[in-house]
Formats: C-alpha cells, sequence, structure tokens
C-alpha cells in the first residue's frame, strides 16, 4: 500500500451529465456503472442492493424509486446493447465476458489527443489539487488507479519499475490548447449530514508528441475516471483523437 491508506473500490458509477438535481415521480433516471476485475462477479450483488436502495429513498428528501432494467453496454461500438435484467421479471441473464484492457486500448495512438472532462477531475499534485494539467501530472494519477484496481481487484501486479521512466517520458508530451477551469460542486452527504465541497477541472486539455507507452492508460481512464471520487463519478473524461502526420527524420 505504501502511501495509501485504502484500496480503491472496483466499481465506477456515472450519474447523468448535466445540472438537474429534482426528479419529479414517474420520471426516470438512467445512470452508468463500470465494474472492474471480480466485483464483476458481483453483479447479482450490485443489482439487489440497488432494488434495496430503492425502497430506503434516494437523496436528501429519501425520494423512493424502482429499479426498472439493467442493460450492458460494450466496449466495442459495433455490437448492440444488451438487457441483462428487468425489474418486473426479476430474472437476471448471464452476462458478456468483460472486456479486456487490450480491446480498450487497441488501436494505433495518435500524436494528437484531446481530453474532454465531463464531470469535475480532483487531481492532486505535491499535496494541492491541480487548476491545470501537465500531462506528467495527468499520467502519474492513470498510474497510480490502474496500478491498485490491478493488484487488488484482478489479481495481477503492473510492472511499477519503470513508472518513474515512464514519468519523465511524459515530461516531454506538450499541451498544445487547455480550456480547462475549476468547477466548485457539492455533493450532499447523508452520513455527515451536510454539503461537501468537491470542486475540480472540466473542460478540455489538448496533448502532442509520442503518446504511444501512455495509450493504454489514457484509454483506460475513460472507463474507471482519474483523480478522487473517481468511484461516484468524478474524473471522467472522452478521448478525442485528432490524427497528426510525424515528421520524417
Amino acid at each position: 500500500m505504501r502511501k495509501y491508506t485504502s484500496a480503491p473500490h472496483p466499481f465506477v458509477l456515472e450519474p447523468p451529465l448535466g445540472q438537474r438535481r429534482q426528479y419529479e415521480p414517474g420520471e426516470r433516471l438512467d445512470f452508468g456503472m463500470t465494474l472492474v476485475g471480480r466485483a464483476v462477479d458481483y453483479l447479482p450483488h450490485f443489482i439487489y442492493s440497488f432494488h434495496q436502495l430503492g425502497k430506503m429513498g434516494l437523496g436528501k428528501d429519501k425520494g423512493r424509486f424502482d429499479l426498472e432494467k439493467v442493460a450492458y453496454s460494450p466496449v466495442l461500438k459495433d455490437m448492440p446493447v444488451k438487457v441483462l435484467y428487468k425489474g418486473d421479471g426479476k430474472m437476471l441473464e448471464k452476462p458478456p465476458s468483460p472486456a479486456k484492457w487490450s480491446e480498450i486500448a487497441k488501436g494505433k495512438p495518435p500524436d494528437k489527443v484531446t481530453l474532454s472532462f465531463l464531470t469535475p477531475a480532483r487531481i492532486k499534485y505535491k499535496g494541492s489539487f491541480a487548476n491545470d494539467l501537465d500531462f506528467h501530472i495527468l499520467l502519474r494519477n492513470l498510474l497510480r488507479r490502474a496500478s491498485l484496481l490491478a493488484y487488488f481487484h484482478c489479481g495481477f501486479k503492473l510492472d511499477d519499475y519503470n513508472f518513474s521512466g515512464l514519468i519523465e517520458q511524459a515530461k516531454q508530451i506538450r499541451t498544445s490548447k487547455s480550456n480547462l477551469y475549476w468547477h466548485d460542486w457539492t455533493r450532499w452527504s447523508n452520513r455527515q449530514r451536510t454539503r461537501m465541497k468537491m470542486g475540480g477541472v472540466k473542460g478540455e486539455i489538448t496533448y502532442e508528441g509520442d503518446l504511444s507507452p501512455f495509450w493504454s492508460y489514457i484509454r483506460l481512464g475513460e472507463y474507471v475516471h482519474v483523480g478522487k471520487g473517481s468511484s461516484f463519478g468524478l474524473g471522467r473524461y472522452e478521448v478525442k483523437i485528432t490524427a497528426v502526420k510525424r515528421k520524417k527524420p
């Protein structure tokens, strides 16, 4: 564990984007969830937990709900979405095989990539939350998150002996454009009975350079997010690829 006090959660919740915080009776709330490693085997327990949460109530005023359905969204975009569970039937179909990291990261790495942060990214560097993201700062957090998830939930240890070398290489990646801004966000904590400030950076940032050594980590981050609060939706980003021709030596 070194300096880390706890293992990361093996799931990532993705609430709907936008500022909406109130739902009227009869309206539907759609959200995503990614399960990592061994957590895939516990899908029935997650479904049961959401059923129980619906009975207990969600949010400050304990709004109750019914779980309508659970669908599997494949990593490969040309595959159809598959409904695994319907609340009225209480029957769970066998889910497809979990996506592999190699499937997520396949494809030729570009020389230029834009990351669009859809939810606040709370990324710490040297004890403070970063307002801007040099590439090596982002990579440090991706390496840490990937290695901890792999070790605790996937049954293998990443070769972190070369992490320092990767970080040095990452310092050569340029930021060609940045529209990042700080976004203050609060959430209600039922446990502490108070609102908690959870601000972070949002917007877009574009990196240029030889991204091939880091490509698998960038792609993985789309699914597992990056920074603090990742398990309940913070640090979510999308990758936008811009092809750039490499200059001949």
